[in-house]
C-alpha cells in the first residue's frame, strides 16, 4: 500500500509454501524496493516486525536510499548510545517518551522511538534506521501502515479475495495484479465523486481504532452536542476535548 497515494501494488508472489517476508524482499533486492520511485528521492518502506534484517536495511540504505520503519522484537538488545532531545511543544509528538540512538552488535546504527498510545495507555517501541524525522511523524507513519488491515478487510469483503486462485506462480502473479487493478480503479471512482459532485461518506461509530483509520476529519459528541470538529491528526494527537 502506497501511503501517500493510497493505492495498492502487487510487490510480489511467494515462490513456495511459506516463503518467510525478508527472503522475498532479498529477492527483490534494493532496487526493485524503490517501485519507481525517481532518483534523488529516498523510499521509507513501513513493515512490520517480519521485515527486520539489519544488514539488509543497511544495503538498502546505502545503495538505494531505501529506508525502514517497524517495530522493536521482544528479546532485541542494542547498546544504548544517548537519548535526542525533541519538541515537546510540538504536536505532532504527542504520547512520545523517549527518543534514543542505538547500535545492534554488528555496529548498526539505528533509531528506538518508545511511545504510549494516549487512548489505551499502551506501550510501543518503533526502530527505523531514519534519523532527522521528528519522532513523532515515524510513529504516525507507522499507525498510517494500519491502514493496510482495513485494505486487506476490503479485499476480502467487497472483492471476495480470501484465497488464491491457484498454485501456479503465474496464477498468482495475475491474480495479485488484478486485485491491486480493482482496488485503485475503486479509489479513483470514490475520488472523482468527492470531487466532481461533493460526494461524502458519513461514519458513525464508538469503535475509535476504526474511526482513526476511515476518516479523515471528524465530529466529536458529547451529550448530543458536537463539541470538537477537526481533521484526523488534531482529534487523536492535539485533542481540544477531553
Amino acid at each position: 500500500l502506497d501511503l501517500r497515494r493510497h493505492t495498492l501494488r502487487d510487490l510480489a508472489v511467494n515462490e513456495y509454501h511459506k516463503e518467510n517476508d525478508m527472503h522475498v524482499l532479498k529477492r527483490l533486492k534494493p532496487t526493485g524496493l524503490r517501485q519507481g520511485v525517481a532518483r534523488g528521492k529516498r523510499v521509507l518502506n513501513v513493515y512490520d516486525r517480519a521485515g527486520i534484517d539489519f544488514e539488509y536495511w543497511r544495503r538498502c540504505q546505502k545503495e538505494c536510499a531505501v529506508y525502514f520503519l517497524s517495530r522493536v522484537k521482544d528479546g532485541m538488545v542494542f547498546e544504548w548510545l544517548y537519548e535526542m532531545d525533541f519538541d515537546l511543544e510540538d504536536p505532532r509528538n504527542a504520547g512520545v517518551q523517549r527518543d534514543e540512538r542505538v547500535h545492534t552488535k554488528n555496529n548498526i546504527s539505528l533509531r528506538v522511538i518508545t511511545y504510549i498510545e494516549p487512548e489505551t495507555g499502551k506501550v510501543f517501541e518503533f526502530l527505523t534506521n531514519v534519523m532527522d524525522l521528528p519522532p513523532g511523524v515515524m510513529v504516525e507513519l507507522y499507525r498510517r501502515r494500519w491502514e493496510i488491515e482495513k485494505v486487506f478487510d476490503d479485499l476480502k469483503n467487497k472483492l471476495h479475495q480470501k484465497k488464491s486462485w491457484s498454485s501456479d506462480l503465474t496464477a498468482k502473479r495475475c491474480q495479485g495484479q488484478l486485485i491491486a487493478l480493482t482496488y485503485n480503479l475503486i479509489r479513483l471512482i470514490e475520488e472523482r465523486l468527492q470531487q466532481e459532485h461533493g460526494f461524502t461518506y458519513i461514519f458513525i461509530s464508538h469503535d475509535l481504532a476504526m474511526v482513526r483509520r476511515a476518516c479523515t476529519r471528524i465530529a466529536v459528541m458529547y451529550l448530543g452536542k458536537v463539541v470538537e470538529l477537526a481533521d484526523n491528526h488534531s482529534v487523536f494527537f492535539d485533542p481540544g476535548h477531553p
